[in-house]
């Protein structure tokens, strides 16, 4: 149910802006850090959607989400879902676009790696 209102997005976004902030302490700052790598995984295109429209969310505070994101080992379809997120915002930042997109691109080179399968010219 979560995923159809944007819910997490709406956390997310009161998270990032807690660790932008950083106006609490190193307990509560682990403790946000700590939400946000559970809310990730789960995420959906749309609660990316509602963090990126957020009225606090501005494109540096993007930028601080994916290095965050980038330095925690966000799984790869938090990537994918921002990606597509910004893709459909239209964002100006292209740039912030593709980093999302080439991350998750990424995991998805790293699995099937893992998995012992070598990428095939379409999974790339």
């Amino acid at each position: 149910m979560c995923h159809r209102t944007g819910i997490l997005g709406t956390a997310l976004s009161g998270c990032l802006n807690i660790v932008i902030n950083k106006k609490s302490g190193s307990r509560l700052q682990a403790e946000i850090e700590d939400v946000m790598n559970h809310i990730l995984p789960i995420i959906s295109v749309l609660d990316a959607e509602v963090l990126i429209r957020a009225e606090t969310t501005t494109p540096s505070s993007l930028w601080l989400l994916y290095e965050w994101m980038v330095e925690n080992v966000a799984g790869g379809s938090a990537f994918e879902k921002f990606a597509i997120a910004l893709e459909q915002a239209q964002n100006l930042d292209i740039r912030l676009e593709q980093n999302f997109a080439s991350r998750a691109s990424f995991f998805h080179r790293k699995k099937l790696i893992e998995n012992n399968r070598q990428p095939q010219d379409d999974e790339i």
